[in-house]
């Protein structure tokens, strides 16, 4: 193998060039973002903050490491530990056992792209829905437990299985329909057959079945007499098996793909080679992403131990990286962000994922998750040391939530926020504006009892949607936007006295008058002839 080739499929190559990348910046010499270094301390309390919330003052060490595993407990439902149980009672060690959660893992992990925003998996035999990176954890595991993924009768991933694997079966494991549509299904399904035809190809690690899981008898066997397994020796064997999967278009080097890494101007520039290889910013996310999920059952199962688990770098993804743009520290630059705007037509910037923006923004979400990463461990106390997979999940993932970042994110952008605005401002007010005007010219033609429930529904329903609009476009859980949120409230109640009380005090007045035009019978029934022109008010006309 080239050694250029050799070096870009390195961990050691992610780190090297983006703290190349991560020099650039401090000199300013960045293509496309703005670095506010200063911003950073606040992203390092916010983070400090959410990791003391949830396990402070003593409970540090509990912290999960970052992986698959988590996913699977979405909803607070031990999955994994409910199938491990399944699985001793039908005889599994504990070896077979890790075995099993590798063949899982690996094509859960695989299958772990983004799903888009509209898609959904109900979880069978529940009510409970789930989406995202969560949701495609619980689809895939119901999909090992139905075979899905083996040639077999016994709940296993194979090569042969997986080479079977068609899309519309794929489609049907993830519920996906017209009306729950899923990103790149057929993608994820030709990745699953490739990948099944790659680990037939090296019977030497994954046995002449290609088994995910026969990897642990190759690690264990690669430890000799030692309880500690080498992540660089799974990093290694990982990238072989996976490299021949990815998608053909990706970078090469003199013809050898060299998976997810990316050209990048700020390199080039930096470099100043002519060999392209030097203006390369390899990333590896999802070998990186198998690699920490596939740590797990070892470590939770076996009782093994891993070297070198810090050549791991943070992933390079959106939900990393958007925090650092949510939380200012990285700002386009206005012609990067003109550009982006004008490709999406919308208030918020669009760009390729191959372009040379993204690739700087991967860059340098690894270089700043290094520096939260030093910053964080002081704020933690005396004698606590956590790990970068154990900040990935005490942090990143509950930080994400809290300031709930999206895929399409820019809550904080003043047009995005200005815009949310001034629709829940029309909603707020449009209504009970025309309300008083349109009313007393109707009035005189409407039947009063029911106008009168009619008018009580209306209020009701107008004041939960305007509510329900505030929750809905500006996501109230950060400072920010309950800060908006109170004063629209504010804004509303002023109104809602106004506009709203003061007109039903006036209708009942008009009612009264009302009562005594119309006739009334000895029965109690209202006399049809004397309002025969009359329209009747009903929940048809305020539909």
């Amino acid at each position: 193998m080239d050694s250029q080739v050799k070096y870009l499929l390195s961990l050691k190559a992610v780190r090297d060039r983006s703290k190349i990348v991560g020099e650039a910046a401090k000199s300013g010499k960045l293509s496309h973002f703005e670095v506010r270094e200063d911003k950073l301390d606040e992203v390092v309390d916010f983070v400090a903050s959410v990791i003391k919330r949830d396990y402070g003052p003593d409970k540090f060490d509990t912290i999960p490491p970052h992986g698959r595993w988590q996913h699977f407990e979405v909803g607070n439902v031990p999955r994994v530990v409910n199938i491990m149980e399944e699985w001793k009672k039908e005889g599994c060690d504990k070896t077979e056992v890790t075995r099993r959660l590798i063949d899982l893992f690996f094509v859960s992990v695989l299958l772990d792209a983004g799903a888009g925003d509209h898609w959904r998996y109900t979880e069978p035999g529940t009510d409970q829905v789930y989406e995202r990176s969560e949701g495609i954890a619980v689809a895939s595991l119901h999909m090992f437990k139905s075979l899905s993924y083996t040639s077999g009768s016994i709940p296993i991933v194979d090569g042969k299985g997986l080479e079977k694997l068609q899309t519309d079966e794929l489609a049907k494991g993830f519920q996906v329909s017209d009306s729950n549509p899923m990103l790149g299904v057929d993608s994820r399904a030709a990745l699953l057959r490739s990948l099944g035809g790659s680990l037939l190809a090296h019977p030497d690690v994954f046995g002449a079945e290609g088994r995910p899981g026969n990897l642990v008898d190759c690690l264990i066997k690669s430890a000799g007499d030692s309880a500690k397994l080498d992540v660089l020796f799974l990093w290694d064997t990982l990238q072989a098996l996976l490299i021949p999967c990815w998608p053909k278009d990706r970078t090469t080097i003199n013809g050898t793909p060299i998976g997810d890494a990316w050209p990048l101007s700020t390199l080039k520039n930096t470099s100043g080679s002519s060999d392209p290889s030097d203006g390369i910013q390899p990333f590896h996310k999802l070998t990186q992403w198998l690699t920490y999920s596939l740590m797990v059952p070892f470590q939770r199962v076996l009782g093994l131990e891993w070297t070198n688990a810090d050549s791991l770098t943070a992933l390079p993804e959106y939900r990393n990286g958007g925090l650092f743009v949510d939380l200012g520290v990285l700002v386009l630059k206005k012609d990067t962000l003109d550009r982006g705007l004008k490709a999406s037509g919308e208030e918020l910037p669009m760009f390729d994922a191959g372009d040379d923006v993204i690739v700087e923004w991967r860059a340098m979400t690894l270089v700043l998750i290094d520096k939260l990463y030093g910053k964080i461990q002081p704020r933690m106390g005396d004698g606590v040391q956590l790990s970068m997979a154990q900040l990935l999940e005490a942090a990143k993932r509950k930080a994400e939530n809290s300031t709930q970042y999206e895929e399409k994110s820019g809550r904080f952008h003043p047009t995005f926020v200005a815009s949310r605005v001034f629709v829940v401002i029309f909603i707020l007010f449009i209504p009970p504006l025309v309300f008083p005007i349109v009313f007393p010219i109707i009035f005189p033609v409407i039947f009063p009892i029911i106008s009168l429930v009619a008018i009580h529904i209306f209020i009701v329903f107008a004041i939960i949607i305007s509510f329900q609009f505030v929750i809905f476009f500006l996501k109230v859980y950060t400072l920010l936007n309950l800060a908006i949120f109170l004063v629209c409230g504010i804004i509303f109640f002023i109104p809602a006295v106004i506009f709203f009380i003061f007109p039903v005090i006036f209708v009942y007045a008009k009612a009264v008058a009302f009562f005594e035009v119309v006739s009334i019978s000895p029965t109690g029934m209202v006399d049809m002839q004397s309002i025969q022109d009359t329209p009747v008010c009903s929940s048809r006309t305020l539909g």
